[in-house]
C-alpha cells in the first residue's frame, strides 16, 4: 500500500484513479488530488483530458490553456477582443488533453467569450497551436464543417485512435490518415463523396467503419478490411449488402445496417 502513496506503481494508481472517476464522478476525484502531489499530478491529468466535453454555459477553465503564450501570441487574442486576464497555472494544461471534439470546443469558446463571429476560429486555430506544441497525446479527434486552418497540424502530429468526420472540408485530413498506424475506428457522418475517402482503403490497421447519412456513392467506393460495419441513414439495396460482404471476404464479423428500408444487425 506505502508503494501506491509514493508512487513507485503509476499504472495501478491511474487505474484506481480511473475506477474513482468512473464510478464516482468527478467529487472523489477531487479529494484524491488533495491526498498528495503524486495523486494530484495523475488527478489533474484525469480532470483535463475531456474538459470541453461537460459544455458549460461559462468555460472559464479556457483561459488556463493561454498561460503558456508569449506577448506577441496573447496580442492575437487581444485582437479578437479578448481582454480578459490571463493567470499563471500550475501545470501545462494542454498536454493533457486526449480528445479534440472541434463540435464541443467551438462550443465552448462561443460560451466563454462574445466577439465577432470571424474571431472564433482564430481562437480555436491558436488552441490548436498549444495543444500541438504542448506535446498532447490525443487518440481521438472530431471534425466539423468549421474551417479551421490547423486541424491538420494535429493529424500530422498524433497518433489517434478513433477519428469522426461531420464535413467534407477535409484541407487534405483524410489524405493524412494514411500515415496513422494506430487508427482502429473511423466514423463518417452527413458527408458526400469526394476521392480523398479512398485513402482510407489503404488502412491496414483499420478495424471499425461507421457511416451515418452519407452518400451512396461512397459506400460503394471504400474498400475496406474491416471487422465491423455500421451503416445508417441510408436507402440500401440487396445488391449493395452483397457487395460488401464480396469485398470484405472473411474479415467482417459484424455487420449493423439501419436504414429506411432495412434493418438488420448480425455476427457474421
Amino acid at each position: 500500500m506505502l508503494k501506491i502513496f509514493m508512487g513507485d506503481m503509476p499504472n495501478l494508481m491511474e487505474s484506481i484513479l480511473y475506477y474513482v472517476k468512473r464510478e464516482s464522478h468527478f467529487e472523489s476525484l477531487y479529494l484524491c488530488a488533495l491526498v498528495s502531489r503524486y495523486w494530484c499530478r495523475i488527478s489533474i491529468s484525469i480532470f483535463w483530458e475531456n474538459p470541453f466535453a461537460f459544455r458549460l454555459t461559462k468555460p472559464t477553465f479556457i483561459s488556463k490553456y493561454f498561460s503558456s503564450l508569449g506577448e506577441d501570441e496573447k496580442l492575437v487574442l487581444k485582437e479578437c477582443g479578448i481582454n480578459k486576464e490571463i493567470p499563471e497555472t500550475l501545470f501545462k494544461y494542454a498536454r493533457f488533453l486526449k480528445v479534440f471534439d472541434l463540435d464541443d470546443i467551438n462550443y465552448d469558446v462561443e460560451q466563454w467569450v462574445d466577439v465577432p463571429k470571424q474571431s472564433y476560429a482564430r481562437i480555436i486555430n491558436l488552441l490548436i497551436k498549444i495543444i500541438v506544441d504542448s506535446r498532447a497525446t490525443l487518440y481521438q479527434l472530431t471534425i466539423i464543417n468549421l474551417d479551421i486552418e490547423a486541424l491538420l497540424g494535429i493529424v500530422k502530429s498524433q497518433q489517434l485512435r478513433r477519428v469522426e468526420i461531420k464535413t467534407t472540408k477535409l484541407r487534405g485530413i483524410i489524405s493524412a490518415l494514411k500515415y496513422q498506424t494506430i487508427l482502429k475506428e473511423v466514423v463518417v457522418t452527413n458527408c458526400s463523396y469526394i476521392a480523398e475517402f479512398e485513402v482510407l482503403n489503404n488502412s491496414k490497421y483499420l478495424e471499425i467503419l461507421c457511416m451515418r447519412y452519407c452518400n451512396k456513392k461512397l459506400l460503394r467506393t471504400l474498400n475496406c478490411k474491416i471487422s465491423t460495419l455500421e451503416i445508417s441513414g441510408l436507402k440500401i439495396e440487396a445488391s449493395t449488402i452483397v457487395q460488401i460482404l464480396k469485398k470484405s471476404e472473411l474479415l467482417l464479423q459484424r455487420l449493423k445496417i439501419a436504414s429506411i428500408r432495412i434493418i438488420l444487425e448480425e455476427s457474421l
